[in-house]
């Protein structure tokens, strides 16, 4: 009798045992055996900047010369000049953890370039370059908060071209004739961004840019001119603000 009551106590113990275990909270388990969880930097969110640098820009249009009963002849004018490039930038960025980042991202540029020049109409061409602006895709592989990426989508900028006459005879000499330039193309570009605080990042970046325009006639001169293909190149340095949590994320890192 003193064997069954000690074998039917252990029995209960044991189930009550086994219901108390089932209600203990279980351990986490780990990404993977030997590898421990850390915290990496968080680039997702909307953002906004500034940036600044410089640019170099080569384009060659071509003028065509009204001749009456002779029909026109050609000629093309060469145009490379370099200036200050400077604006602002807005975007957002997707992160999946732990190394990829997409983006969209859109920016204004101000431009200096200024190169004035000789054409085979005896006349002088002034091309000015007023801005640039660009609305692209990006694509980066991020290393905690270090990010490199590749860039690339559309473009358009504006500029103005003036001629002025020197005794050419197609127009009194000293008439200045001014024409607003539009251009649109593609741009594509790479470069390198680093987070120095939560919500603060610093980039370095390089573009480059391919434009085209419309040919337009000069009222005065009667002159035929090809914008020819615009093709910028710059380097610029910019600095971001993220909105949105700054927090690090945390994930398995190998």
């Amino acid at each position: 009798m003193i064997k069954r009551i000690l074998l039917a106590g252990i029995a209960v113990g044991a189930l009550i045992g086994a219901a108390g275990a089932a209600d203990l909270p279980v351990a986490p388990r780990s990404y993977y055996p030997g590898v421990t969880p850390v915290p990496y930097y968080n680039w997702s969110g909307f953002y906004i900047g500034g940036n600044a640098g410089g640019d170099w820009a080569n384009v060659s249009p071509t003028v065509a010369l009204p001749l009456g009963t002779l029909g026109t002849v050609g000629g093309t004018i060469s145009s490379s000049s370099s200036g200050f490039a400077g604006g602002g930038q807005i975007g957002y960025n997707w992160f999946f953890a732990p190394s990829y980042v997409v983006g969209i991202e859109g920016d204004f540029e101000a431009l200096t370039n200024d190169h004035t020049g000789g054409a085979p109409d005896l006349a002088t061409y002034e091309t000015k370059l007023q801005y640039l602006s660009t609305a692209r895709a990006r694509f980066g592989l991020a290393a905690d908060r270090f990010m490199f990426f590749l860039t690339g989508g559309f473009a358009w900028s504006q500029g103005q071209n003036t001629r002025t006459d020197n005794g050419s005879g197609f127009a009194p000499a000293g008439t200045v004739e001014t024409k607003t330039i539009d251009r649109t193309g593609w741009t594509a570009g790479a470069g390198v961004e680093y987070a120095i605080a939560s919500n603060w990042t610093i980039r370095l970046e390089y573009l480059y840019a391919s434009l085209s325009g419309n040919s337009y006639t000069l009222p005065v001169s009667g002159i035929v001119i090809s914008p020819g293909t615009l093709a910028v190149n710059e380097f610029r340095f910019g600095v971001n603000f993220k909105f949105g949590p700054g927090d690090p994320v945390v994930g398995a890192r190998y």
